[in-house]
C-alpha cells in the first residue's frame, strides 16, 4: 500500500530528554535535513524567548522509516476536560535485535508521516511509550507499542511553589508552561483573556502535585482548560474552539462521500436518539489535520 500511494514515514525512538532542545535561533532547511540538524518544525518559546524543536536525528535514537512495514493506529479526541493525553499504537515489523532495544517503556517517540514528495514530512504523533510486546505471527514478529502523549511527563514531573497574595493567574501558568517546555513538551499557544489571566489568586498560599494536576488545577479556577496536541501543550478558555490552524481538503482527498456522524461517539448511553452534530469525512493521509485544526 505504501508503494501504490507513495507513502513514506519516519520514526523515532529514543530518551525523551534528546527529542527536544531549547535555541536561540530557528532553523530553515529547504528540502533534505542534514544528519544531526534540528527540525524546522520549531516554536517560538514565550517563556525562554528561544525556540524550542524537534530534532529530528539526535544523538542515540534510533530512525525506523521503508522499508521496514509500519501500521499505526492514532486517536485525537477533543473535550472540554483537561490533560485527557492522546494515545496511539503502532506496530512494525520484523525489527533487528539492534533496533528492538530502543523500544522499551518510557521512550519517547516522534512520528512524521507523509508522501514521497512533501519536502518536509508534517508531525504526525509525538508521545512516550507505555508498553510494548513483540509476538510471533506466522513468518513475522510484530512489536506493538501503546504510546500516550506526553505520558512520562504527566506521571512523573512535579510541581511545588507558593505565591503571595496578588500575584496573578497568568503568572501562574506561565512557571507551569515553563516547567512542561523543560519535561519535553513545548508551548503550543497560551491563549490569554485579559480578564481572566491577570486575575490574582485567591490567596497567597502553594501548589503542589503532578504538573498536570496543579495546571488542571490553577485553569479550573479561572475556567480554562489545557490538552496537548502532537506533542504540544495548548492553555485556553474553557468555552473557546480549538481553531488553531485552517486546513483545506480538495474533492480529490475525499474517500467515498460525506456523511453524518452517526457513530454516537461521545453521547450518553442512556439517551437512544441522541447522535453528535457533524459529518464524517475520511481523506488521504493528512498529517495536518487534528483536533488543533479547522477544517
Amino acid at each position: 500500500m505504501a508503494e501504490k500511494f507513495g507513502h513514506k514515514y519516519e520514526l523515532y525512538v529514543g530518551k525523551p530528554t534528546e527529542l527536544i532542545e531549547r535555541h536561540h535561533a530557528p532553523t530553515g532547511f529547504e528540502g533534505t535535513i542534514p544528519a544531526g540538524i534540528k527540525s524546522p518544525d520549531n516554536v517560538k518559546s514565550l517563556i525562554s524567548s528561544g525556540y524550542v524543536d524537534y530534532l529530528t536525528i539526535p544523538k542515540d535514537v534510533k530512525k525506523i522509516s521503508d522499508p521496514i512495514q509500519m501500521e499505526a493506529d492514532i486517536k485525537y479526541s477533543k473535550g472540554r476536560t483537561s490533560g485527557t493525553p492522546q494515545t496511539a499504537t503502532i506496530r512494525v515489523y520484523n525489527l533487528a535485535p539492534s533496533t528492538l532495544k530502543y523500544l522499551e517503556a518510557d521512550a519517547a517517540v516522534l512520528l512524521k508521516a507523509g508522501y514521497e514528495q512533501d519536502k518536509e514530512l508534517p508531525v504526525i504523533f509525538v508521545g512516550q511509550v507505555v508498553k510494548v510486546s513483540t509476538v510471533r505471527k506466522g513468518s513475522d514478529n510484530i512489536t506493538t507499542m501503546l504510546l500516550k502523549d506526553g505520558a512520562n511527563t504527566l506521571k512523573n514531573t512535579k510541581f511545588a511553589a507558593a505565591y503571595p497574595e496578588g500575584q496573578t493567574y497568568g503568572f501562574v501558568i506561565d512557571q507551569l508552561i515553563k516547567v512542561f517546555a523543560d519535561n519535553g513538551i513545548p508551548l503550543g499557544s497560551f491563549e490569554r483573556n485579559f480578564t481572566r489571566s491577570t486575575q490574582p489568586i485567591k490567596e497567597a498560599g502553594a501548589y503542589s502535585g503532578t504538573l498536570g494536576g496543579v495546571l488542571s488545577e490553577v485553569c479550573e479556577d479561572i475556567d480554562y482548560v489545557w490538552y496537548l496536541s502532537k506533542g504540544k501543550l495548548y492553555v485556553q478558555p474553557k468555552e473557546m474552539d480549538r481553531l488553531i490552524d485552517l486546513v483545506e481538503i480538495s474533492a480529490d482527498q475525499v474517500i467515498g462521500a460525506l456523511k453524518p456522524n452517526d457513530d454516537k461517539a461521545g453521547t450518553s448511553s442512556v439517551d437512544k436518539e441522541s447522535k453528535p452534530a457533524g459529518v464524517k469525512v475520511n481523506t488521504f493521509l493528512n498529517g495536518d489535520i487534528g483536533t488543533h485544526t479547522y477544517v
